[in-house]
């Protein structure tokens, strides 16, 4: 709240902001690893990387970190 009592930018630039956080990983995918070659693995990996990143920018998110098949993503 800023000193009027109202949402929005504070002096210092600093402002209250709604965030919705979003995890998302392959379901089975330990399994996967386990069965597939590993270059077999990179390509899908890649895949959904590139397919999961596309729809989390076309909806406004940002992609906070990639971990493995994991994707944290801001909105």
């Amino acid at each position: 709240m800023n000193e009027s009592g109202a949402a929005g930018t504070d002096r210092d630039g600093s402002e209250r902001r709604f965030l919705t956080i979003e995890f998302i990983d392959l379901v089975g995918y330990t399994d996967l690893a386990e069965r597939l070659d590993p270059e077999d693995l990179g390509v899908l990996l890649r895949r959904y990387h590139r397919l999961a990143v596309s729809i989390m920018e076309r909806y406004g998110g940002f992609v906070a970190q990639v971990v493995g098949d994991g994707l944290l993503v801001y909105f």
